[in-house]
C-alpha cells in the first residue's frame, strides 16, 4: 500500500470550512473531519508546501484548544 495524505473540502461558507483530512502510511490509516477558517487553512497549506524536510519532521494542525 502506498502512503498518502489527502485534504478535501466538505462544506464552506464565508466564515467557516469543514474539511476532511485522511492519510495512511501503509500500516496505519486515519481520518478526521475538522472545522477551520480561511486563515487557518491557508496556514496549513503553507506548512504542507515545505513538509517534510527530513524524516523526523512533524507538525500539528489545530483550530481549537
Amino acid at each position: 500500500m502506498e502512503s498518502h495524505l489527502a485534504i478535501s473540502s466538505i462544506w464552506e461558507d464565508e466564515c467557516l470550512f469543514e474539511i476532511r483530512i485522511s492519510g495512511t502510511n501503509g500500516a496505519f490509516a486515519g481520518r478526521a473531519d475538522c472545522y477551520t477558517n480561511r486563515n487557518e487553512i491557508e496556514e496549513l497549506g503553507k506548512l504542507l508546501e515545505v513538509f517534510p524536510k527530513s524524516v523526523s519532521d512533524s507538525f500539528e494542525f489545530t483550530t481549537r484548544s
